[in-house]
Parts: C-alpha cells; structure tokens; sequence
C-alpha cells in the first residue's frame, strides 16, 4: 500500500491520450478504444451472388473492453471490409427458399480470445481487486503472524513478549 498513490498517478499519466480519432484514442501504450468496435467474420460465400454469409458481434469498450454482444448473421458484400446488411429471421428464411443460404445455417462461434478482450476490464478489476485478497488469505492460512505496524513476521520470541523486534510495537 505504500506505493499504491505513485503506481495510481503513474497509471494515470500513462493513460493521457497522444491523439484521439473517431472513438478511438492512440494513448503513450498503443490504441485504446473507447464506444463500439464492430467485427464481422466470413463465414461463407453465397454461391450466385456478391455476397458472403458473415457473423457480427461488438465490442464495447472504456478503455478497455466492457461487454461484447453477439449480433447474428449479416449478409456482407464481397470485396467490403466493413459494409453488411442486418439479417432478420424472415429475411434469412426467405433467401432459404430461394436456395441461396443453406438450411440450417453453418454455425458460428466467436473466439476466446475475443471474450477475453470483450471483458477486459472485469478481468483487470478482479485481478487489481483479488491480489490484496489473496495476499490476505495466503497469509492466513500460513498461520504467520505479522507486526500490525511494520507489517514483518512475528518470531515466536517476539509473540511471547508480545513486542515487536522491528518497530518495538506493543502487540
């Protein structure tokens, strides 16, 4: 705990933004995002037509990533990066039945490694927030007693003066 105000304003300083471009910000440790980031996966091509059959999810972040949602299918043009048309349930059974889209639809899952970044900021909270946790409970089970003050661990000399060695804290 004694350096937790210089790592917080070393963190702080860290995050100031270099330059900041449409809901994304280049910061002094790489991009950070800050809204929506939408992805969009081929999945296959629609034989006939320019299109392919693509899956979309987003990511939301605040600095970090914060939910992600599953968007579904979206037809998507060919040679487009980022272009797609929403899909409704009705809209997919139709092209169903005119034999363009297969029935049932090829499945689709989004990688872990999207997970892990979608939720990357819950992942950083509890990882800031369980250290001391663990550090307590870890101590605790090791049955150690350490100085209240000085926080060094106790000898058993110590504990039957009941005055730390260290600090000379009445225990």
């Amino acid at each position: 705990m004694k350096h937790f105000s210089s790592t917080l304003v070393l963190g702080v300083l860290l995050c100031l933004p270099v330059s900041v471009h449409a809901g994304q910000g280049l910061f002094a440790f790489g991009n950070v995002w800050f809204g929506a980031k939408e992805e969009i996966d081929k999945i296959q091509d629609i034989k006939g037509t320019e299109f392919q059959l693509s899956h979309k999810y987003t990511l939301y972040f605040f600095f970090a990533g914060v939910y992600l949602s599953d968007d579904g299918y979206v037809l998507q043009p060919k040679n487009s990066s980022g272009a797609y048309y929403p899909n409704s349930e009705e809209s997919i059974k139709e092209i169903q039945r005119a034999g363009l889209l297969p029935s049932p639809l090829p499945d689709y899952s989004i990688p872990i490694w999207q997970y892990l970044f979608g939720y990357s900021l819950w992942i950083a909270i509890a990882l800031v927030g369980g250290a001391p946790l663990a550090k307590y409970v870890l101590r605790r089970l090791s049955r150690k007693q350490f100085c209240q003050s000085c926080k060094l661990e106790l000898t058993t000399r110590e504990l039957e003066m009941r005055v730390c060695g260290s600090c000379n804290t009445k225990l």
